[in-house]
């Protein structure tokens, strides 16, 4: 009800304004749709990178790599899956491997199958693995990174509830814009008519990837 200003309580308001901003980001630079109806909560603020590539692999004369799963993530199919990704790419993906940046990109039920199929195995270092837990997935080299979005799917309804993006981290772009444009702020204020402490934030934001040859899609 009071004026925060020059609190503690500002400051820990403050950094969970920042936080909030940057997943807010982080989730539309996935998952974002410009067409939905233009609420924070819809992700609509720009269109995302899975939103993009699956609209552009409809087209005939595309260079996206694509694969329709019949069947969600499980510990007996996804290595399976993750082999035809990984043949389905194109040569020039395949080519940047030794440059370490490829990278699995993917949905939490498609990265806890993989961890479970990886725990099923009989092996001594499986089992040390289930005790001690692993710091990183990896297939053929290939690391496999949780993009932790499979809430903000549910939510907003239209995209696929499961995806395995494979690319190069190179070939995703994410370009964020406080200070050169007119109406640019990131601003918090105290209203003392209202008793209230406000917050607002204004800028550019878009993401887009690079080259379609450099994808290779599972989705369902």
């Amino acid at each position: 009800m009071g004026d925060l200003s020059g609190t503690m309580l500002e400051q820990a308001e403050t950094a969970l304004f920042r936080e909030q901003i940057a997943e807010s980001i982080r989730a539309t630079m996935w998952i974002g749709d410009a067409t939905r109806e233009d609420e924070l909560e819809k992700f609509s603020s720009f269109t995302g990178i899975i939103k993009k590539i699956l609209d552009d692999s409809t087209a005939s004369d595309s260079e996206i790599k694509k694969i329709e799963l019949s069947a969600e993530p499980s510990e007996t199919n996804i290595e399976s899956t993750l082999k035809q990704l990984w043949a389905n790419a194109s040569d020039l993906l395949k080519s940047l491997k030794s440059e370490g940046n490829l990278a699995f990109f993917m949905t939490s039920d498609a990265y806890a199958a993989y961890e479970e199929s990886l725990d099923a195995a009989e092996y001594e270092t499986a089992y040390v693995a289930r005790q001690n837990g692993r710091k990183e997935l990896m297939y053929k080299g290939i690391p496999l990174v949780d993009i932790k979005v499979d809430d903000y799917i549910e939510l907003v309804g239209d995209l696929p509830t499961t995806f395995i993006l494979l690319t190069d981290r190179r070939n995703i772009a994410l370009a964020v814009n406080t200070n050169d444009f007119p109406g640019t702020e990131v601003k918090m204020w105290y209203n003392p008519d209202e008793m209230e402490n406000r917050q607002r934030a204004v800028f550019m934001a878009t993401c887009d990837y690079l080259l379609p040859e450099l994808v290779s899609i599972a989705y369902m």
